[in-house]
């Protein structure tokens, strides 16, 4: 009888830790996706900027075409 009551703490114990581990390698992976998706954020931020900053240089070069068009007639 005690080896049973024995065999039954082990395998529930052997569950305990299996579900433990299974919750602490998911927390982990969310947490690892969460740090990837932060990444390109960030990415797409620093590209918008820079796609702005090239749009407002070729303003700034249409806007000086423009001017020496005017010029010229």
């Amino acid at each position: 009888m005690k080896q049973q009551t024995e065999k039954k703490l082990q395998a529930n114990l052997k569950a305990i830790n299996n579900d433990f581990n299974t919750v602490i390698f998911a927390e982990i992976e969310v947490k690892f996706k969460l740090m990837e998706l932060e990444a390109i954020r960030i990415l797409i931020d620093d590209c918008e900027r820079l796609i702005n900053e090239d749009a407002g240089d070729y303003a700034d070069g249409v806007d000086d075409a423009m001017d020496e068009f005017d010029e010229d007639w």
